[in-house]
């Protein structure tokens, strides 16, 4: 479908979800039913976002210039906590405007209702975006597998695993917000903002979106998803308030030694004419070695 496509798709059914959530039946009305919907749309919005992430990362490095991709990839982790601190100012503003019980009855739908008009907003300036290059050049190779999700797998796997233990770090530190999240930000948002570079220098054209989304989602679901249950399973079992510090601990050393294998990339072409042989040259022997017209 192309990055453009896709990225239109995903907001759509973003803040369509998030709209539905401000519409949704209560308990007192429908019983069971209500938080049965509420987790179906949760589904879907977690689907979109799934998908989001790793597209706007291939579609801001595709365009970036090749010596500037971990400076404009930083600007994803940016507009991501912007738009969380854009939320808490929205909600704790209609806690001071409104009355608990006001709140409670019908103003906690107002913030989802405006997803409708802000994601119509978004959905026109993503129509108004250009396909990126690098995709460009290889839309019309009819040989391309239409969804490559097992030429993925089959080419991308070592790669999946080393870059999933890298992301695995920021998944888990994310979602671990015990006291000591202050003293978490700076680590975590100096292996956030060089994510995005990541997930699209690693992977090449035609398996960039698909590896990198089950790449940074795979580590998210298993370590950023479970992180307050295990944290929680982990404080019931050893008794120790702190025993979750030492999961964050072992799964940080998962993600130094996937880290630390990955091969350096910051200097090579994001196009499949020279990403694969770079990358190969450059894992094996570093920039040297790699052709002339990757940097």
């Amino acid at each position: 479908m192309g990055r453009k496509k896709t990225l239109a798709l995903t907001i759509l059914i973003m803040a369509g979800a998030t709209t539905v959530i401000g519409f949704l039946p209560t308990y007192a009305s429908v019983g069971m039913l209500a938080p049965l919907l509420l987790a179906i749309v949760r589904c879907v919005q977690g689907f979109s976002a799934g998908g989001e992430y790793a597209g706007a990362c291939a579609y801001l490095m595709e365009h970036a210039p090749k010596h500037q991709r971990a400076r404009y990839g930083s600007f994803l982790p940016v507009s991501t906590f912007l738009s969380f601190a854009s939320a808490a100012v929205v909600a704790s503003g209609l806690d001071a405007v409104l009355s608990p019980e006001a709140m409670s009855h019908w103003g906690w739908r107002i913030p989802f209702i405006a997803a409708a008009p802000i994601g119509l907003v978004g959905l026109y300036l993503r129509t108004r975006l250009g396909e990126t290059p690098s995709f460009a050049a290889v839309e019309h190779d009819y040989e391309l597998a239409h969804a490559p999700l097992r030429e993925t797998l089959k080419t991308q796997a070592g790669a999946i695993v080393r870059l999933g233990a890298f992301v695995s770090v920021t998944a888990l530190s994310f979602y671990t917000a015990i006291a000591g999240a202050c003293m978490l930000a700076l680590g975590a948002v100096l292996s956030g903002v060089v994510t995005a570079a990541l997930l699209s220098e690693i992977f090449p054209t035609r398996t960039r979106y698909t590896a990198s989304a089950i790449t940074y989602n795979l580590a998210y679901t298993i370590f950023g998803g479970t992180a307050p249950l295990v944290a929680t399973w982990l404080i019931e079992s050893t008794g120790n308030s702190i025993s979750p510090a030492y999961y964050l601990i072992a799964v940080s050393l998962l993600a130094l030694v996937g880290g630390m294998s990955l091969p350096e990339t910051s200097r090579i072409s994001l196009d499949d004419h020279a990403h694969e042989g770079a990358t190969e040259r450059v894992a094996a022997g570093g920039l040297q070695d790699a052709p002339q017209n990757s940097l």
